[in-house]
């Protein structure tokens, strides 16, 4: 009866935490790493452009792809130093970080089904307008500002779809409005996770 009695507490007390993490900011993002993810998105755009650079759409791919592979690897790499650092002894607390995974899934599906179907154009405007989802997605963890600017890619996406001019070959849309968006995204974050710690002090 006693050890019921304790199990049914703690029971009790990790799901009070739960809802406890969920009404507060996340801070585990990092500003810095954001930031960095938008200047490889323009160092990106400037290699593409560039005469020696190969025009085949596979070769515009394989960039764009590691583009990707390498900011998802940065702001994750941060995001567990931070969480490693906090020494948090509950996964929950990055429960907002696991909310970005499904748009970020169907952009790999949508990415795929384009490609197959030989609908490249297209692509710009479906990353634009996922990754707006992906920023809207876990808006209440997040500082207000983060909401506009999810926005922000989803018009952009929108914007790429009814534009005839847009080639996946030009890399200039992709990296523009991904260079802006991510340098803002890591002030937005910076400052947010600043006035935690100023709070703290």
């Amino acid at each position: 009866m006693l050890f019921s009695h304790i199990h049914q507490a703690l029971g009790q007390v990790r799901e009070l935490r739960a809802r406890i993490v969920a009404g507060q900011d996340f801070y585990g993002y990092s500003g810095i790493a954001r930031g960095f993810g938008g200047l490889i998105a323009l160092g990106a755009g400037v290699l593409l452009s560039c005469s020696f650079y190969p025009r085949s759409i596979t070769a515009h791919a394989i960039a764009w792809g590691l583009v990707c592979a390498f900011a998802v690897g940065i702001n994750y790499s941060a995001m567990l130093f931070w969480y490693l650092r906090h020494k948090s002894d509950s996964l929950t607390t990055l429960a907002p970080a696991a909310e970005a995974f499904p748009p970020l899934a169907v952009g790999a599906l949508f990415t795929a089904t384009l490609l197959y179907h030989g609908q490249e154009d297209l692509l710009f405007g479906t990353w634009m307008t996922l990754f707006g989802l992906t920023n809207l997605s876990s808006t209440r963890f997040l500082p207000p500002p983060i909401k506009p600017l999810g926005w922000f890619y989803i018009v952009s996406g929108g914007c790429c779809f009814f534009a005839r001019e847009v080639s996946f070959t030009n890399p200039w849309p992709m990296a523009i409005v991904f260079a802006f968006g991510e340098i803002v995204g890591g002030i937005i974050f910076h400052q947010h996770r600043q006035s935690d710690e100023g709070a703290r002090s």
